[in-house]
């Protein structure tokens, strides 16, 4: 009689602590699936688009224990390679003077890549085509503690980001775990039971 009153209790248990991550994850869900205005389409845009600033913004607050006010992305390029260039240039634009994405405001700085090793004061190193497989990006990363960031899924499947994300035809965010542990970042347990980790 005991045995099973005992059973019953950690069904119940489990059940809770189910409900629980469950009412998490869909609010976590909620704020990134709804960072572009809900149901409407995403700008017909090749490269980094609004929507994707968006996402960034809001998936930098599940940095750490969770971030608020003024994040400042590195935007990390080549001067000298077109593809590069032009991606932070349009990163650039979209973000703009700031841009408001749930409880943080975006702020862009363009770093060259041979700037890195002086580079302070920035919250995380988006990568541009032609830098993420560069030593001076992660040696960056792991100074200054901060993620390394791309719209481009191969970068974190090769580890060398520690977070990709989409937004077409739907957001998926995936988060490499060695990379981020090598950065000495984290993210909080409700986004990490939202995203795919490698």
């Amino acid at each position: 009689m005991l045995h099973a009153g005992r059973e019953t209790l950690r069904r119940g248990c489990r059940r809770e602590r189910a409900g629980f991550y469950a009412a998490v994850s869909a609010r976590v869900a909620a704020a990134l699936l709804c960072a572009y205005p809900c149901g409407a389409s995403s700008p017909a845009q090749a490269g980094f688009t609004p929507k994707d600033g968006q996402v960034l913004g809001r998936t930098m607050g599940y940095v750490g224990e969770g971030r608020t006010g003024a994040t400042v992305i590195a935007v990390v390029f080549l001067p000298d390679h077109s593809p590069s260039r032009r991606e932070a240039e349009l990163v650039r634009d979209v973000i703009g003077d700031g841009l408001t994405a749930g409880r943080i405001r975006l702020q862009a700085r363009l770093v060259p890549l041979g700037q890195l090793a002086e580079l302070s004061g920035v919250d995380a190193l988006y990568v541009t085509p032609g830098t993420a497989n560069d030593p001076a990006v992660p040696l960056a990363a792991r100074r200054l503690r901060v993620p390394t960031v791309s719209t481009s899924m191969e970068c974190v499947e090769a580890a060398h980001c520690a977070v990709s994300f989409s937004t077409e035809p739907t957001v998926q965010i995936v988060i490499n775990r060695n990379a981020a542990e090598r950065a000495g970042v984290q993210f909080t347990q409700a986004f990490r039971l939202l995203v795919t980790e490698r």
